[in-house]
């Protein structure tokens, strides 16, 4: 409750306002251009920061109200202190006083803010101890509060210290445009310091996000290669069975194991591809190749489903061969893809249409000089939602309860348009007209210029020249199961299932291949490699790098260890005779067996 002592003083500081005194003195003529000109200064000194901008201010004011002092009151208070005011800017007499604080309950500013409205003091020295260190005495203070919208910030003021300098209207309404202009700067400075925080805030998030999504890829990356490495032994275990084993009563089951083998290696390749497909790590390898033999591929691989689901597939092809520069296996991906989503989701029975034409890269179907390649898939299967062909493409997108029921990830779409555009294409879907199913479209601008030579393409039907083939891997079972299937091929084979043996053993065997498991404990096939490179006398060996990562990254790491391929598990066994057929013909020169050297 206030003492009497309190209402004294309020009482004594009610003489020192004299803020009528503005309405009735003589007001000089407003200098609109003088005030322009300090509003364009302030304006530019806004994209400095506000200190420089506050400094500028006080100066202003100062000159236009021709006052012996001038400077903004900010209400900041010290931690644990009462509130209070901190001049934050100065100019004139009162500089020295710069960054001290007043006290609210004795402070000029304090009865200004408590009021609401401009004021006008004499003598305030006699009234307000708080400013008893000003020299020379204040004859007068006019102060105007700065409007800022979420409640009192401070004032603007001048002081007068010549009994002959007087306030007026004037002086009153320039004070408070400068008021004006300082709280429009004080919201904009407020409003971009939320901005910022609020940006600095956003980016800490899509960095969180960003570290979480890598972490998630690495997971799988991880999860892909366990899962590839115990699949690989036994891959090559129920192809030895075949070989073994030929007979009626074996092919059945075996037929099943294969073809839930190569289920769970497609599922592991899209999960795989999913991680690698997010970060755009997915690349393309354009060469020149027959068309002919991507179609055949991609048919070929999809016809295990095709006849389990007693589907009719036909194709409509160019019967003359077309070359076309494009990433063979990764175009191959797309076709097998597209035949192969048309094959599950078509009840059984169905009818699939694979047409292929030449065409200009307007569309315009052509018989002569086309420069793309269309391939247009028709089925006849349960079709796609309205509602869900706008995202078709989108990863792991599942259109309908058909979709779902099938299995898969949702990622065979999204990976299809990844490609098609890495070659430079468009592929589109959508549902049949007249029938039902749907309609696959993709036009691909990958023609080459006829060659003069075509047989250069052809593919290749020599037998393999039987080689000496060194498996490395820390799993016993992988080494033992593919030495056994090498063995049927007539190779002869060496297991070792650490890089120190495979050290100790190898200038002894003297391997034309050897196929090194990159992730090994202790001493792994990239420090295994560069060993292997750096003893002379095995520099001819070629080194094939298996792992179950198929990532560029790794790729190019084996390459620089001084790997000659890179193969992912489970290894396949054609892939591999054709690095054996390329890469270990043998001469018969003076008695010696000696292997031709190739590059990478």
């Amino acid at each position: 409750m206030p003492t009497s002592t309190d209402r004294s003083v309020r009482d004594a500081r009610r003489e020192s306002l004299i803020t009528d005194q503005l309405s009735i003195r003589a007001c000089r003529n407003p200098d609109y251009q003088a005030e322009a000109n300090a509003l364009r200064g302030l304006a530019r000194a806004l994209a400095s920061s506000d200190v420089v901008m506050l400094d500028l201010l006080a100066r202003e004011a100062a000159r236009l109200c021709n006052a012996g002092s001038a400077g903004i009151s900010v209400l900041e208070s010290p931690v644990g202190s009462p509130a209070s005011f901190r001049w934050a800017a100065l100019t004139g007499h009162c500089v020295p006083l710069a960054n001290t604080h007043r006290p609210f309950d004795d402070s000029l500013c304090g009865v200004t803010l408590e009021r609401g409205q401009p004021e006008l003091f004499r003598t305030p020295q006699k009234y307000f101890s708080s400013i008893a260190r000003v020299e020379p005495p204040v004859v007068e203070a006019l102060l105007v509060p700065i409007p800022v919208r979420n409640g009192p910030w401070g004032a603007i003021w001048v002081m007068s210290h010549d009994s002959s300098v007087r306030f007026d209207a004037e002086d009153l309404r320039l004070l408070t445009s400068l008021a004006d202009f300082t709280g429009a700067a004080m919201e904009v400075a407020r409003l971009k310091d939320i901005a910022e925080r609020r940006a600095a805030e956003s980016e800490a998030a899509q960095s969180a996000l960003r570290n979480v999504e890598e972490r998630k890829d690495a997971f799988i990356a991880t999860l892909s290669h366990e899962l590839r490495s115990p699949l690989a032994p036994v891959s090559a275990a129920l192809q030895t069975i075949r070989r073994l084993a030929p007979g009626p009563q074996v092919a059945q089951p075996l037929d099943i194991a294969a073809r839930q083998l190569a289920r769970l290696q497609r599922l592991i390749g899209d999960l795989f591809d999913a991680s690698r497909l997010r970060s755009g790590k997915i690349s393309v390898a354009p060469a020149r190749c027959l068309l002919e033999d991507i179609i055949s591929d991609a048919v070929t691989a999809v016809t295990p489903v095709v006849k389990a689901r007693r589907h009719s597939l036909s194709v409509s092809a160019p019967e003359a061969p077309v070359h076309v520069i494009a990433d063979a296996v990764r175009l191959t991906q797309v076709l097998e893809n597209v035949l192969s989503n048309a094959a599950k989701y078509s009840p059984d029975g169905g009818c699939i249409h694979l047409d292929v034409s030449l065409e200009s890269e307007a569309g315009q179907r052509l018989e002569s000089d086309a420069r793309a390649v269309r391939f247009t898939v028709r089925d006849t299967g349960y079709g796609i939602p309205a509602a869900d062909l706008p995202g078709v493409f989108d990863m792991y997108a599942q259109a309908g309860a058909h979709a779902r029921r099938e299995g898969g990830l949702g990622i065979g779409l999204a990976l299809v348009k990844y490609l098609v555009e890495a070659h430079k294409g468009s592929v589109s879907i959508r549902n049949n007209e007249q029938v039902a199913g749907t309609t696959v479209s993709i036009l691909l601008p990958i023609v080459a210029e006829n060659l003069d030579n075509p047989g250069l393409f052809a593919a290749s039907c020599k037998s393999v020249t039987p080689c000496r083939i060194m498996l490395v891997d820390d799993d016993v079972d992988t080494v033992e199961a593919l030495a056994a299937l090498l063995a049927l091929e007539g190779h002869i084979t060496q297991t070792a299932t650490t890089a120190r043996d495979a050290l100790e053993n190898f200038s002894e065997f003297a391997p034309d291949v050897a196929l090194i498991d990159l992730h090994m404990p202790v001493v792994d096939g990239f420090t295994l490699a560069r060993r292997l490179r750096g003893i002379p006398e095995l520099s001819n060996a070629i080194l094939v790098a298996v792992t179950g990562s198929v990532s560029p990254e790794e790729r190019d790491a084996a390459i620089d260890a001084g790997f000659d391929y890179h193969l992912p598990k489970p290894v396949d066994i054609r892939e591999l005779m054709r690095v054996v057929e390329d890469h270990c013909r043998l001469d018969v020169r003076e008695g010696t067996e000696r292997r031709h050297d190739c590059g990478v």
